[in-house]
C-alpha cells in the first residue's frame, strides 16, 4: 500500500503537468527539453563548481547525519527491520546514483537526498516516547513542550549557521545588481532584456520585463542554438538590454551603462548591464 500511495502522489503532481503541455501542443518540447538534452547535452558541459556527493554530504550534516542514523536505524534496533533497512539503503543510493549519473556535481544536487533526512527522527521520537511513559504525568507533559520548543529553536538556529544564503539579510533590496539595473531598464516602456552568459539571474523578475525568445538566459547545456540563438539577437540588436556576469561582452554593438559587484556563491560577480547603442 506504500507504494501504491507513493505513485498516486507521484500521479497527482505528474498528470496535470502532462495535460498542460498536452494541450498547448508542447509534449515533443517536453520530452526534448527534460529527457534529451538533461541526459545528452547536459551532461556534455562542464560544470563550474564541484561538490562530490561525499563532500556534500559533509557539507550538510545537519540532514545527512539524520538520514543517515534512519536508514541504519532499522538494522541495529532490538526488533531488527532488515527489509525496511535495506530498502531505505538501497533507495537512497540509487537515488544518489541517478543523481549523480551524468558526472556533474552543483552543490544544489544533494538537496534531493535530504528526504531521507525525515527517518533520523524516528529513533529520537521513539526514545522520547519510551523516557516520557516512565516519568511522571506531569513531568512528562512539562518535558515533552520543552523538548519541543528545544528541538525547534535548535532547528532553526543550525539552519541559520547552515544557510549559504544568510548573507543577503545584511544588504537592502536596492543594493542588489537585479533591482539596481531595474531601476535603469525600467525607464524603458517597451524594454527587451537578455541574461547571457549564466542562469536566469532575477533581473527578468526585478525588471518586470517578460523574456521574449527561447534561450532567455545561458543554460548549463552544450547547445549549439543555444549559442546561435544569442548570437542572431545581439548580431541584430533585437534585444535592448543585456546582462553579463565577469568579463563577458556582448560586443560592439552594445554600450556599457552600469555595473555592480556582489557576492553569490562564495565569491564576488561583477555585473554589467549593456543597452543597444545608437551608432
Amino acid at each position: 500500500m506504500a507504494i501504491l500511495y507513493g505513485l498516486l502522489g507521484a500521479l497527482a503532481v505528474t498528470v496535470p503537468l502532462l495535460l498542460w503541455f498536452w494541450i498547448k501542443g508542447a509534449l515533443p518540447s517536453l520530452w526534448q527539453v527534460y529527457f534529451v538534452n538533461n541526459l545528452t547535452a547536459y551532461a556534455a558541459g562542464k560544470s563550474p563548481r564541484h561538490d562530490p556527493p561525499l563532500t556534500a554530504l559533509l557539507n550538510n550534516w545537519i540532514w545527512s547525519i539524520p538520514a543517515a542514523v534512519g536508514c541504519l536505524w532499522p538494522l541495529v534496533r532490538p526488533k531488527k527491520q532488515w527489509g525496511c533497512g535495506l530498502l531505505l539503503i538501497l533507495s537512497a543510493a540509487a537515488l544518489g546514483l541517478f543523481t549523480y549519473a551524468n558526472g556533474r556535481t552543483y552543490p544544489y544536487y544533494a538537496l534531493i537526498l535530504s528526504a531521507f533526512g525525515v527517518f533520523g527522527w524516528i529513533p529520537v521520537l521513539l526514545f522520547l516516547q519510551w523516557a516520557l511513559r516512565k516519568a511522571p504525568q506531569g513531568a512528562a507533559r512539562l518535558s515533552a513542550a520543552l523538548l519541543s520548543i528545544l528541538l525547534l529553536t535548535g532547528s532553526v538556529f543550525a539552519a541559520y549557521k547552515k544557510s549559504p544564503n544568510v548573507y543577503l539579510m545584511a544588504y537592502e533590496k536596492e543594493d542588489l545588481p537585479q533591482y539596481r539595473f531595474a531601476e535603469i531598464i525600467q525607464q524603458d516602456e517597451d524594454a527587451s532584456l537578455l541574461n547571457l552568459g549564466f542562469l536566469d539571474g532575477g533581473f527578468y523578475l526585478a525588471s518586470g520585463v517578460e523574456p521574449q525568445n527561447r534561450f532567455f538566459c545561458t543554460f548549463n547545456l552544450s547547445l549549439d542554438e543555444q549559442d546561435e540563438e544569442h548570437r542572431e539577437l545581439i548580431r541584430t540588436g533585437a534585444v535592448q538590454y543585456i546582462v553579463v556576469r565577469g568579463k563577458k561582452s556582448p560586443g560592439r554593438n552594445y554600450a556599457l551603462v552600469d555595473q555592480c559587484s556582489f557576492p553569490f556563491e562564495g565569491r564576488t560577480w561583477t555585473y554589467s548591464l549593456y543597452q543597444l547603442s545608437d551608432g
